[in-house]
């Protein structure tokens, strides 16, 4: 058997999963400007920059928005 065939055969760890290359597309950038349109939505409101970079990766990833925090008092 050569070397390159017992890497190839059976599972390898060295493949990245598909939820982690689908993770790895959306840039910090999008994610920095989507959690400011999230901070200037707020007006003041109760919040901070941790709960806005987490929502606004969340909504760019298409992660499921299950969060408490989601829904903000005073928004429907």
């Amino acid at each position: 058997m050569s070397p390159t065939a017992s890497k190839n055969s059976g599972t390898s760890s060295s493949q990245p999963r598909l939820g982690a290359s689908v993770l790895a597309e959306v840039k910090p950038e999008l994610i920095r400007r989507r959690a400011y349109e999230i901070f200037q939505a707020r007006h003041d409101g109760p919040g901070d920059q941790l709960s806005d970079w987490v929502q606004a990766e969340q909504e760019l990833k298409g992660a499921p928005q299950d969060a408490p925090d989601v829904n903000r008092p005073g928004e429907s």
